[in-house]
């Protein structure tokens, strides 16, 4: 299993986001091909949302797929996954850096995953 702490900044995300991102992934427990354990909001505070992600990661990924995961939890959080394709690959193509998502990993394989604002 991997464990990846989600973190929303608040008020760029708002609570009926985060738990729509949280019923998304207890209905549908799949993430891009690997198993979901669970989505779950572990503790909220005036500034952020704090969620922990656990899921089967069946093979190693490379950088660049970490990063497109990473960008598609925010555009699930915006419940922008089944927008237009212009909307959706506009999201895609920008950098983590310019979404404002910072990324901590540990030796572990765990991950810290800050989503800071959300895309213009």
């Amino acid at each position: 299993m991997t464990m990846w702490h989600l973190m929303f900044q608040r008020p760029n995300f708002s609570q009926s986001q985060i738990q729509n991102l949280v019923a998304e992934y207890a209905n549908n427990q799949d993430f891009g091909g690997f198993a979901v354990k669970q989505l779950t909001l572990t503790h909220q505070t005036n500034q952020l949302f704090y969620l922990d992600f656990e899921f089967e990661l069946s093979h190693a990924i490379d950088r660049g797929t970490f990063e497109q995961m990473q960008k598609f939890i925010l555009l699930q959080a915006l419940g922008l996954q089944t927008a237009p394709m212009p909307v959706y690959y506009s999201v895609m193509a920008q950098s983590v850096k310019d979404l404002a998502i910072e990324t901590h990993l540990y030796s572990s394989g765990e991950a810290d995953i800050m989503y800071w604002r959300a895309p213009k």
